[in-house]
């Protein structure tokens, strides 16, 4: 029999299916032998694959012997796969993809830089992949291979860093928290190794819960720093926190919530203590504006007076609150009288925290009356219009203490059946005294050869005065 004929085919694009036949011939009915099947050659010298093709190449048949089988071989030229690209990447994978290839029968993507990430045999139609189990905070680079029975083409790497893990959250996160910035904290990720580190962090502050609402924003690209102050926002409004570590990249990683606090108001205009008195105090100040019409972050839910013995407010304190923004002023009773009190008011936040204002220091007046005295003694002067009194001094709080702008308070009357009152009296005098100094006074403008009833009490600094003393009789001459 006759063998096969040779076949070469060249194409520049293949696709598709067909059968290429180069059978050898049959053999003589009686002795002849089978021809040998032919010689087939296929290439494809642009793209595509002759992978699809079906040969027949089986040699003849014949009566004594069948001839043997032809040979074939196949060539493909495969494209390199188009627009290979990561995206979406985690601390631990990274999302591939890639344009299809004609003619490739499958797709294989590779870790150019060796180590974790090379995938299985991916089908014909697959052009996206996701590489697991890679170092975090680590630059990556990749490369997805076309694959054919004959060929195969490489895509051009390409460089991706995988995130950093993020930081953990501290019970206190916030370390400072004023009207216009906050500042927050987090457990540092460690230096080394790489893939436990990060390149930096960025904090979050948002007005929205899903952080939706105004975004600001802070970052440091020091590994080491576990704090960052946020600056610009309204005071007296609620902001939520996160932070995240950043990779090689620079690109924030998975977010870590520190949860929410509010700023501080704006600070109390005009604050002062006005009233001072025995047992109280009494400041006033210019309220914040309502909220509306006003913006909420202009207000304030309240204000707080405080008072203490104390510059720094430990000991006893006293406070009063109001959550009334358009009140101006509050009192505190229940002091203690001649007692230096330290003060200050503060505007109060959607948490209750208070801004203070100092309003400095006072001393509460004194509320204790000096005592009577008790040896008043009055005598005939040598005028006859004028008697003298003669006593000794009591102290400014009961028996003790001097008193320092004083007086002395005076009745007299020639009526021996007077009342005698300290609602009214007939002479003051300024006076600055001690107990147990000797005291005189003279009484003028008197009537001659008349008997005068007299009796007298003590005025401390603060206008307490004291009981009426012992009566003193004298004439005039």
């Amino acid at each position: 029999g006759g063998a096969g004929g040779a076949v070469n085919l060249t194409a520049a694009v293949f696709e598709g299916t067909a059968t290429v036949k180069a059978r050898g011939g049959p053999g003589g009915a009686i002795k002849g032998g089978g021809g040998g099947g032919g010689r087939v050659s296929v290439s494809v010298t642009q793209s595509g694959s002759a992978c699809s093709l079906t040969y027949d190449v089986a040699g003849g048949t014949g009566a004594s012997v069948s001839g043997g089988a032809g040979t074939v071989s196949s060539t493909d030229t495969l494209s390199a796969p188009a627009g290979f690209a990561g995206a979406s990447p985690g601390t631990g994978t990274v999302s591939w993809s890639w344009g299809l290839v004609p003619g490739a029968d499958s797709y294989q993507v590779f870790s150019s830089t060796g180590g974790l990430g090379q995938s299985g045999l991916l089908s014909a139609l697959t052009s996206v992949y996701t590489t697991p189990d890679l170092l975090a905070n680590t630059t990556h680079q990749f490369f997805v291979r076309a694959r054919s029975c004959g060929a195969s083409a490489d895509s051009s790497a390409v460089e991706l860093a995988t995130l950093a893990q993020a930081p953990q959250a501290l019970a206190a996160a916030f370390l400072d928290v004023g009207p216009s910035s906050v500042t927050a904290r987090w457990a540092a990720r460690p230096p080394s190794p790489a893939a436990d580190s990060s390149e930096g962090y960025a904090l979050e502050a948002s007005t929205a819960a899903d952080f939706t609402g105004t975004l600001l924003a802070s970052s440091t690209p020091n590994v080491l720093l576990s704090t960052l102050t946020i600056t610009g926002l309204y005071p007296n409004t609620t902001w939520y926190f996160r932070a995240t570590s950043l990779n090689w990249a620079g690109s924030t990683g998975p977010y870590t919530s520190l949860g929410s606090t509010a700023t501080l108001t704006d600070s109390i205009a005009a604050a002062q203590l006005f009233g001072v008195f025995g047992t109280s105090l009494t400041a006033n100040w210019v309220p914040l504006p309502a909220s509306p019409p006003d913006a909420s972050s202009k207000t304030a839910q309240g204000y707080q007076l405080e008072l203490s013995p104390n510059a720094d407010f430990t000991g006893t304190l006293f406070s009063s609150r109001t959550p009334n923004v358009a009140l101006s002023i509050l009192t505190l009773a229940g002091l203690l009288s001649e007692a230096t009190y330290y003060a200050r008011v503060a505007a109060l936040n959607w948490n209750g925290a208070p801004r203070y204002v100092s309003l400095g220091f006072t001393v509460t007046r004194d509320t204790t009356p000096p005592n009577p005295v008790a040896n008043l003694a009055a005598q005939t002067a040598a005028s006859s219009t004028t008697l003298a009194l003669s006593w000794t001094a009591v102290g400014d709080n009961g028996p003790a203490g001097c008193v320092t702008g004083g007086a002395w308070r005076v009745q007299r009357s020639s009526d021996p059946l007077f009342a005698f009152s300290t609602a009214a009296w007939t002479v003051e005098v300024a006076a600055n005294f001690c107990p147990g100094a000797a005291q005189t006074l003279t009484l003028s403008a008197l009537l001659p050869n008349t008997t005068y009833f007299t009796r007298l009490w003590a005025v401390d600094e603060d206008g307490n005065g004291g009981t009426l003393s012992n009566g003193a009789t004298a004439p005039t001459l």
